[in-house]
């Protein structure tokens, strides 16, 4: 179960546009004060929020950035020392050749996370 699992492709669009400058500029303001926000703090943070909501605390659709926002700012390097990023898998004999805009907005997601490298 996915925190966007009933939200349509333009709306998870829209979100993301929402969010895509902080995850450009690599730090949010929140309360006047600016936090660093690498591809790290991210995907710590958006782990936190699945982890919440599988523990019964969060319950989904959220109608702000806010609770994803507020676990950046707790977010230090030493959180995800040690942790690397996993690299893109490859793709499986069955599922060759066929491409789907899912398919493919996971494999730019994987490359972001991966810092543009394949």
């Amino acid at each position: 179960m996915f925190l966007v699992q009933k939200l349509t492709v333009p709306h998870i669009s829209k979100l993301v546009g929402e969010i895509a400058p902080m995850i450009r500029e690599g730090e949010i303001v929140r309360n006047r004060k600016t936090y660093p926000a690498p591809r790290e703090a991210w995907i710590w943070a958006a782990t936190r929020c699945l982890e919440a909501r599988d523990a019964g605390k969060l319950t989904p659709p959220l109608t702000s950035h806010c609770y994803l926002l507020e676990n950046i700012t707790f977010w230090s390097p030493e959180k995800t020392a040690g942790t690397a990023v996993l690299p893109s898998p490859q793709p499986s004999p069955a599922g060759e050749g066929v491409s789907t805009k899912l398919r493919s907005g996971l494999g730019d997601l994987m490359e972001w996370s991966n810092g543009g490298q394949q």
